[in-house]
This record gives C-alpha cells, sequence and structure tokens, in this order.
C-alpha cells in the first residue's frame, strides 16, 4: 500500500508536512476516512480531532474550521487554526 503526502495549513504556519499511512478528519457531513488511492474530493472541516497513522502510530491534532482537498494521494487541509493534542 502506497502513502499519502499530508500538509495541515493555518494562516500563521505549516503544522504538519509528511507521508502518513491514513487520516481521519472531522468533515462538514461527518467523520471522514482517506487511505491511498482514494477518490478526489474536496470537504468543509468544522472543528473537532483530526488524526492520523504514521508507522504504527496515531497522531492527534485539534482543528477549527477549514477546507481539506484530497487529490492524488495529496491531503491538504487548510484551517484557520489546528493545535497538536500534547499542546494543549
Amino acid at each position: 500500500m502506497g502513502k499519502l503526502n499530508l500538509e495541515i495549513v493555518t494562516p500563521q504556519k505549516v503544522l504538519e508536512s509528511r507521508e502518513v499511512d491514513t487520516v481521519i478528519a472531522p468533515g462538514a457531513l461527518g467523520e471522514f476516512g482517506i487511505l491511498p488511492g482514494h477518490i478526489n474530493f474536496l470537504s468543509g472541516i468544522v472543528p473537532g480531532e483530526l488524526r492520523f497513522l504514521d508507522r504504527g502510530r496515531w497522531e492527534y491534532i485539534c482543528v477549527s474550521n477549514g477546507f481539506a482537498e484530497v487529490s492524488d494521494n495529496n491531503v491538504s487541509i487548510l484551517v484557520d487554526s489546528a493545535e497538536r493534542a500534547e499542546r494543549i
């Protein structure tokens, strides 16, 4: 199985930019999961927990409102603010 290129971007910084195995995000119509080879789409992001799997370990990020774009194994999460769970 391939990898996803994940980018989590806020107006202040790029919080994350790396290859991961899967992403689960809080979408406007409910939580959604993304695996390599996923169909291209756009979704609104609502405040909640975004998590991703990297080398067998889940990591958690709290996100605010924004958008997600999935295209050719690239996942771009553009939100007003984001913070790693361990820093809250």
